[in-house]
């Protein structure tokens, strides 16, 4: 029995020390591994979102539905060509999970998709563009389904388990 600070330390400290470790790596990990998930998920919701038009936003005025089809674009809401929605993506940074459309994309004509999507989900009033919310539902819905599916805990559990 080792004797540190007045205190007696009794078993395997070295194993003790070793599993605490583990562990402390296998959470980090799992972090990691969530992240990614989340990231995916909130990308799938959001392309859902625009292939299914569900969100209960603004119909498009006939004007605008005739410029778009005289152009050959898509009648739906958020498409025009599938540059906007193409670039959604989920990607992480470490154990951040971003989603939506990368910094510095463009769009066909050379414009920031950036101001395209804020322009989309906030509205416009000077262009008489509507709000149409795409990121505020699914970052509610992907917050509803981490709390169900993504527990950085029990991903770590999990992977503790199998190497048991």
């Amino acid at each position: 029995m080792a004797e540190e600070n007045g205190l007696h330390k009794k078993g395997d400290w070295k194993k003790a020390k070793n599993v605490t470790e583990k562990v402390t790596l296998l959470i980090e990990e799992s972090c990691v591994v969530c992240a990614q998930r989340l990231a995916l998920q909130g990308e799938k919701i959001a392309k859902e979102h625009i292939q299914n038009q569900d969100l209960g936003w603004t119909p498009l005025k006939p004007a605008t539905i005739a410029n778009k089809v005289r152009k050959g674009y898509s009648e739906l809401i958020y498409v025009a060509t599938s540059t906007y929605f193409q670039s959604i993506t989920g990607w992480n940074e470490g154990t951040t999970a971003l989603i939506g459309v990368r910094r510095g994309t463009l769009t066909d004509t050379g414009g920031d998709l950036g101001i395209v999507a804020a322009t989309l989900e906030f509205g416009s009033p000077s262009h008489n563009v509507p709000e149409r919310p795409l990121w505020r539902p699914t970052g509610t819905e992907l917050e509803e389904w981490c709390k169900k599916e993504n527990d950085p805990a029990k991903l770590a559990l999990e992977k503790l388990k199998k190497e048991a």
